[in-house]
């Protein structure tokens, strides 16, 4: 082989050769920032003088889809020099790891001899004896610890700090403590941009709150009575960790050296360092007060807020079962009382004297208990088409005219025409309904066809059954069939509408019946939860319906959910809407009495505990600023409720008198209703006995 062929070779071999030492070496921008070349389109100079370009860079999609398809994307750098990717090699990924794990390999070094503990001489190698000047303190450096001393009582030498990075981001009194206080302040506060909360809230420290101390249970030696038996330990077992009382099982050692350690520690010192943390700590300021009647809140005496029930004044007697409901006329200025017992009877009190004017009976009408009585609004006298009372027993709604020793014979003559002045208003009912309804085409009665007969569309909800002679007699004028049982009846104030409430879930459990045209709907295609009771607004077209938490408003004209009111009960008994409209009460079972304003918030303004068991009735007088609260340990509690027409003024709500008349073994009372115009209660109780507080 030539030398020519040889050189040529040769020549080859360092053209295709590609190396990092020669790309360090082709840049001759020398020892600068890189950070210079940011703007330019290259990045230095070869050793020609020529410009080396900066390489192209993807976008972001490009980067990802390199990450994605590239299996050596892990290990390519960036040559910052030359902008070039370059692809490590086992032995520099080695070595990186090394240095990561501070792993470095000393095998260049001469082995290490142990010159003086390898071998056990006899003689020592110095047996030079100690000078008496080692055993003597320097004086040399007493003297230069004194003047230290001296200068730093001087002022001449200050205490430093040691030398930070100051380009961190921590303040300095955290950039050289591993360790701070996180109860002092946070990390991005100064002591000189610090807020006067910061520092009030630094200056005045707060300690932690103690453990409480064990207990005779928690000790290596327990009483035997701690320990648990076996039917103990397996419910203990059963239970989930939040319904145990204690978190262990104690056990019983006969000294404390056979004490093993104990396994919750770390599991309880974790806890409590999160309680701490985690926990907000409010400092209890101590009043000086000398006397505890400072505690109290200033309210006005009951005595200025008369009037109010106080004293029991008649007690009406006459069923034989519990009392179910009340209900105060509004035609008659509040003259005359009506109330449904288990007894399934509904009576007719007068209220000045107590006597029992008149009785609908299971004998003659229905055979079921009745549960809710509700008189009608004042409007035009009662006729056939416009009854004036009504009872809900079972799953029937009755609707009646009023008894003929209710009605007095002056109050038709303002209403009525000429031919019907000298007869009372129940020959009128009577004369209207054979006219109407019982005469066929001969002009002969027919008693017979009238019963049980339909008179609505069959596809309807409720069925309108015509009375049988015997109950048209009794003045029962329609019944309506329901679905289910019927718990709660109420009318509208414009007296063409009543609210039935039934014992069942879903949209049928309320329904409004029209009279006037003899019509029933169901306002709701789906309605969530338990029904318990229902309301309409006294003012308003809305209407009031309470599940079993939650108290629902609906917009009757725009059909649609206005507002859901949280009682914070956990079963709700009760309602009763204040005469403005605004405010409302709510009974519960769980011993509650929760008042709401509308207006104001969708939580109670107010809860009022005054009960040791279930509320069973409230209600709100319809004049005078009361309201009550029945309850099963047969207390009737009046309270003063004043709502203020400036709406910067919240209500004013002041318990007066607690009413204890019933017997409190048989149920206590299960229902409570104002008189309309006088200071008065009527209260219905379980021991059959309805009572009279003025």
């Amino acid at each position: 082989m030539s030398m020519q062929n040889i050189s040529e070779k040769k020549d080859d071999y360092f053209d295709n050769i590609d190396s990092s030492d020669e790309e360090e070496i082709r840049n001759s921008i020398g020892n600068i920032p890189l950070s210079w070349y940011e703007d330019y389109p290259h990045i230095g100079y070869t050793q020609d003088g020529q410009k080396i370009y900066r390489p192209a860079i993807g976008n972001e999609l490009d980067k990802f889809l390199d990450k994605m398809e590239n299996p050596d994307y892990w290990k390519t750098v960036t040559n910052l020099s030359t902008g070039q990717d370059t692809i490590l090699n086992k032995m520099e990924i080695s070595s990186i790891k090394k240095i990561i794990f501070h792993n470095f390999s000393l095998n260049n070094h001469t082995p290490w001899l142990d010159i003086f503990s390898n071998e056990v001489m006899i003689h020592p190698l110095i047996n030079t004896p100690p000078s008496k000047k080692s055993f003597i303190p320097s004086l040399v450096e007493k003297e230069k610890v004194n003047k230290l001393v001296y200068a730093m009582k001087m002022g001449w030498i200050k205490h430093t700090k040691p030398n930070v990075d100051k380009s961190l981001d921590e303040p300095e009194e955290y950039q050289y403590t591993f360790c701070r206080d996180i109860w002092k302040n946070s990390i991005n506060e100064n002591e000189d941009t610090m807020s006067k909360r910061t520092i009030n809230r630094i200056s005045h420290y707060i300690p932690a709150p103690k453990l409480p101390l064990p207990n005779h249970i928690e000790s290596y030696n327990p009483p035997s009575e701690y320990l648990f038996d076996e039917n103990e330990k397996l419910v203990w077992e059963q239970k989930e960790p939040e319904e145990r009382k204690i978190d262990f099982i104690p056990k019983k050692y006969p000294n404390l050296r056979l004490v093993p350690a104990y396994e919750n520690f770390l599991k309880e010192q974790y806890e409590r360092c999160c309680d701490l943390y985690l926990c907000p700590r409010v400092k209890k300021m101590k009043a000086n007060l000398e006397n505890a009647e400072d505690l109290l809140p200033k309210l006005p005496k009951p005595s200025d807020l008369r009037p109010f029930p106080t004293n029991l004044a008649i007690v009406y007697r006459g069923h034989t079962g519990p009392v179910t409901s009340v209900s105060i006329d509004s035609i008659f200025n509040g003259r005359y009382l009506c109330s449904g017992s288990n007894d399934a009877s509904v009576r007719f009190w007068e209220i000045g004297t107590g006597r029992c004017l008149a009785t609908i009976s299971a004998f003659s009408s229905f055979e079921h208990p009745v549960m809710s009585v509700a008189w009608r609004p004042l409007g035009r006298p009662p006729l056939a088409n416009e009854p004036a009372f009504a009872f809900a027993a079972g799953d029937n709604v009755y609707i009646c005219a009023l008894p003929p020793l209710i009605v007095p014979g002056n109050y038709n003559h303002d209403h009525q025409g000429s031919e019907d002045k000298d007869k009372t208003s129940h020959e009128i009912v009577k004369d209207k309904v054979m006219t109407k309804d019982s005469m066929d085409a001969d002009g002969k009665t027919a008693e017979t066809d009238l019963e049980n007969e339909p008179t609505e569309d069959p596809k309807s909800i409720v069925t309108w059954i015509k009375p049988s002679k015997k109950q048209r007699d009794m003045n029962i004028l329609f019944i309506l069939k329901h679905p289910k049982l019927v718990t709660k009846i109420e009318w509208h104030k414009g007296a063409d509408y009543i609210l039935s409430v039934c014992a069942k879930n879903g949209a049928s459990s309320i329904i409004l019946n029209k009279i006037s045209q003899k019509h029933s709907q169901a306002p709701f295609k789906k309605m969530k939860g338990n029904i318990q009771t229902a309301s309409f607004h006294p003012k308003a077209p809305i209407l009031f319906v309470a599940t079993q938490k939650y108290v629902k408003i609906y917009n009757m004209v725009q059909k649609e959910l206005t507002k859901v009111l949280i009682s914070s009960c956990k079963w709700i008994s009760s309602l009763a809407i204040h005469p403005s409209g605004d405010n409302l009460i709510v009974g519960s079972y769980d011993n509650k009495v929760a008042w709401f304003d509308i207006d104001l918030a969708c939580r109670p303004y107010k809860i009022l505990k005054f009960h040791s068991t279930s509320v069973r009735a409230v209600a709100f007088h319809s004049k005078l600023p009361l309201f009550a609260s029945a309850s099963e340990d047969s207390s009737l509690i009046i309270t003063h409720g004043m709502v203020y027409n400036d709406l910067s003024l919240n209500p004013l709500i002041v318990p007066v008198k607690i009413l204890k008349g019933h017997q409190k073994l048989t149920g206590g009372i299960l229902d409570c209703v104002f008189h309309s115009r006088q200071p008065w209660i009527f209260s219905a109780g379980a021991d059959c006995n309805i009572h009279l507080y003025s």
